[in-house]
């Protein structure tokens, strides 16, 4: 039998492989090789592709959480580029909020087209020190109360607002940025180190509200 890729190895311990029920995918016994239906080869290759990812995405929204403003980069109607620096809270799944103003450049072209870009990176001048996130995905008004009230608190002190900002949050619209692909940069860890993740929708929770058409006021 031609073992997939990645798969020509043999293990005698029973444990060795926590997918299987008591055998690991190839051990060598009295029965001799012992491999499993093409089927359980594909859902073990899919647990593990799943597991690295989870792990990694853990690791992107780790740094996330160490830094603080986003460049998110939309397009006008015309096709125009434009980029906000936003202050950012980062949630599950590398999602990231903010609040804005609707008649600024950056909502009114979210308006016209979800589709934005963004990146997160660390101040450093050294090169070796290079670790940054660039995203692409969709991003929308979060009109859901709940969601809202939560999030402003955590924006709040997580910026040390205050009460001085309660009135200017308070007119102003939460946004849900939503990635969709993920490439994670650490020179830290070696030059050019890097990985990138695709990430659906349907692999988050969902997030009430987030995603209005943009057309719509919120």
């Amino acid at each position: 039998m031609i073992l997939p890729p990645g798969l020509h190895h043999r293990r005698e311990e029973s444990n060795a492989f926590p997918y299987w029920d008591g055998k690991p995918p190839f051990c060598v016994g009295t029965g001799g090789l012992y491999c499993p239906p093409a089927h359980d080869i594909f859902s073990i290759l899919i647990a593990c592709r799943m597991d690295r990812n989870s792990k990694r995405l853990q690791r992107v929204v780790d740094f996330l959480e160490t830094e603080t403003t986003l460049a998110l980069a939309t397009a006008a109607e015309d096709g125009s580029p434009y980029v906000a620096p936003l202050f950012y809270l980062p949630r599950e799944g590398a999602r990231l909020f903010w609040f804005s103003s609707s008649a600024s450049q950056h909502s009114r072209n979210l308006r016209e087209n979800p589709r934005v870009a963004g990146t997160v990176y660390g101040r450093t001048g050294d090169w070796k020190k290079i670790r940054g996130v660039q995203m692409r995905g969709s991003a929308s008004p979060v009109s859901d109360p709940a969601l809202r009230r939560a999030i402003a608190k955590e924006y709040t002190q997580r910026f040390h607002l205050g009460t001085l900002f309660e009135a200017a949050i308070s007119k102003s619209t939460l946004y849900c940025f939503q990635p969709e692909w993920v490439r994670y940069i650490d020179n830290s860890r070696r030059f050019g180190y890097q990985f990138e993740i695709s990430l659906a929708f349907r692999e988050l929770p969902p997030i009430p509200n987030c995603d209005q058409p943009l057309n719509e006021n919120s």
